[in-house]
């Protein structure tokens, strides 16, 4: 989820560690052309909230309200994944062995993240 706010990040994970739940928050960030490629690949169009949002978000991000940041950039999901695991003392199940299934698996996810179909 995306939050630039600082106010809407302390009013839900401040509240949440407000009423004693263990909050992690992690800010993923990537350069502008990595994530217009990653817009792209979920087929946001060039007026998608995301892209118009690109530079306020990156702006807001950066800031030291939003730190626990995590450079995506030239890194995997698996590598992201990982550090979130080692930073938080989670462990993680091993990767699927069959490279067919992890395909299938995160064409899987990139598919629930097309918003083709908004507004219907």
């Amino acid at each position: 989820m995306t939050i630039c706010s600082p106010t809407y990040l302390d009013e839900i994970v401040g509240a949440l560690r407000s009423r004693g739940f263990n909050v992690y928050h992690f800010t993923l960030l990537a350069s502008r052309k990595t994530i217009l490629k990653r817009l792209n690949k979920r087929f946001d169009g060039p007026n998608s909230w995301g892209v118009q949002k690109i530079e306020y978000c990156l702006d807001a991000l950066h800031k030291q309200e939003f730190a626990w940041h995590l450079d995506t950039e030239n890194r995997s999901i698996e590598q992201i994944a990982q550090e979130i695991a080692n930073q938080t003392g989670l462990s993680l199940q091993p990767p699927l062995k069959n490279p067919l299934q992890r395909y299938i698996r995160r064409l899987t996810v990139q598919l629930r993240h097309i918003r083709i179909l908004e507004g219907f």
